[in-house]
């Protein structure tokens, strides 16, 4: 202990004899923060695989990990695989769906599937043409007081069959990086 506590003094003087200060380094050190933008992929097909027709689609889950900050997202844009924005929350107001809550309390979560907002702009929550669709979306957000960031994972369930009814074939979660524009 007494040896890593050498280091760290040793740190602090050589980056004070830079002119940074101690408490610009531990701002620097600081996991918290106010807000910031997330980017996540995502994958929604319907395909046949081995004579087997195969449903892909994507929850958007989103965690407050904060125990003082609520957490706003402020803006959630979708993009398809070519690139198209498909979904602006500016434009087009919240993702459908009962689960999304734009505004999250500490410890709570919210989620949103992109089968529903496919629904929404194109009448059906199957994938258009090509039968996979492989796009991202980037979400914005703020928190009310300095916390912990934002978590959010883009979770991928295959299952068997039409529509996301059938047995669960797998299930994989991806955790969204952080992005700034």
């Amino acid at each position: 202990m007494n040896f890593k506590l050498s280091l760290f003094t040793i740190l602090l003087l050589m980056l004070e004899s830079l002119g940074m200060s101690n408490h610009v380094l531990a701002a620097k050190l600081d996991k918290t923060q106010e807000g910031g933008s997330l980017v996540c992929n995502y994958t929604h097909s319907f395909e046949g695989r081995l004579s087997v027709l195969q449903y892909t689609e994507s929850t958007i889950v989103l965690r407050n990990h904060s125990d003082l900050a609520d957490a706003t997202i402020t803006r959630i844009r979708v993009w398809d695989f070519n690139g198209n924005q498909i979904w602006d929350t500016n434009i087009n107001g919240d993702p459908p769906g009962n689960a999304y809550k734009s505004t999250l309390s500490p410890h709570q979560t919210s989620k949103f599937k992109i089968s529903n907002i496919y629904k929404e702009v194109t009448g059906n929550p199957t994938p258009p043409s090509p039968p996979e669709v492989n796009g991202h979306l980037i979400i914005d957000y703020d928190l009310s007081t300095k916390g912990q960031p934002l978590h959010v994972a883009s979770v991928r369930h295959i299952t068997e069959g039409s529509g996301g009814f059938g047995p669960t074939i797998s299930k994989r979660s991806g955790r969204c990086r952080d992005f700034t524009e």
